[in-house]
């Protein structure tokens, strides 16, 4: 989640609904990576909430929801969304 028009594409479909994506600081406080280990390249003054990401050591993991992108307990239930590359 890079950008604020993938933020605004996604939030627009998700009618209401919070989605975990792909990123976790739980290995670093701060320092967001992938499931496979790669920085997730997250401008936080751009796309976040601007009291976002706000829970410290106690939410490691990134959400999304109609009005924000914020982080969260990774023990709470949400759905989820995959981004894919084109599909021929």
């Amino acid at each position: 989640m890079t950008t604020t028009a993938k933020r605004d594409a996604i939030q627009a479909y998700l009618g209401g609904n919070d989605l975990w994506i792909d990123g976790s600081d739980a290995a670093q406080e701060g320092t967001w990576r992938t499931e496979d280990g790669q920085t997730v390249p997250i401008p936080f003054e751009t796309i976040y909430t601007p009291s976002e990401p706000n829970g410290g050591t106690a939410d490691n993991c990134l959400f999304m929801d109609s009005d924000e992108l914020g982080d969260f307990p990774c023990t709470a239930t949400l759905g989820y969304i995959c981004e894919v590359g084109k599909v021929n």
